[in-house]
């Protein structure tokens, strides 16, 4: 395996961090328990703050992320921990407070988010779950206040004009909204515009997805029959 070297972020300082350059081989570890590249060996590379703490370490295998890179916070903790195969994450990424408690866990597939996804508070409570397939968001998406209540979220509202279906979201806070009709378990993207999807000639019992985001961040999906 060719030497890997960690091209000099020299110039680039992120916070104060700096390039360490320190590779080290060790026999290649079972990836998600299944043993890759057999007889190969892992170069981590380690990266550290000016004084001296770590900031991370990344393995790489023929010149390509693969195995469990671990990131830490200036304070030494640990702040997540993402596995890659082949320079994609896949596998479980887990992040932490710097104060060490969890923050958040989802699961990668092929390098996309696929699986069910957590944000937690630091007592453990949840903040959002919400699952995907192969990148997109499934409904629902819960998201939780500050008292643990559960956040309602939107529904689609349809309107009719000159022999077209309109769409939008019945709360205009959650922006980036996409519309779809769902045909026999496959998704056909519908012409949308400020927010408001249009359909022209659909017929009861179309059944639409909308893909939006939250006012929090979280990305969210939602289905409705016409």
């Amino acid at each position: 395996m060719k030497k890997i070297f960690l091209i000099s972020i020299v110039s680039i300082v992120l916070t104060g961090i700096f390039a360490c350059g320190e590779s080290v081989k060790k026999p290649a570890p079972p990836l998600n328990g299944v043993p890759q590249y057999e007889g190969d060996s892992v170069n981590f590379i380690k990266r550290t703050y000016k004084d001296g703490v770590l900031v991370s370490e990344e393995p790489f295998v023929n010149n390509r992320m693969h195995g469990v890179a671990k990131h830490y916070y200036s304070n030494g903790n640990l702040r997540d921990t993402i596995v890659y195969k082949e320079a994609k994450r896949h596998g479980t990424m887990a992040s932490y407070y710097d104060t060490g408690e969890k923050h958040g866990d989802v699961t990668y597939l092929d390098g996309k988010i696929h699986g069910t996804r957590h944000n937690y508070k630091k007592d453990g409570s949840p903040t959002m779950v919400c699952t995907y397939e192969k990148g997109k968001p499934v409904p629902p998406l819960e998201e939780y206040d500050a008292a643990g209540q559960k956040i309602k979220q939107p529904t689609i509202k349809f309107s009719t004009s000159g022999g077209v279906l309109k769409m939008e979201l019945s709360d205009r806070t959650y922006t980036s909204a996409s519309f779809y009709r769902i045909v026999k378990g496959e998704l056909i993207e519908i012409p949308t515009d400020k927010g408001v999807g249009r359909l022209p000639g659909a017929v009861k019992g179309t059944q639409i997805r909308a893909y939006y985001k939250s006012p929090r961040g979280a990305e969210g999906a939602v289905d409705a029959k016409y």
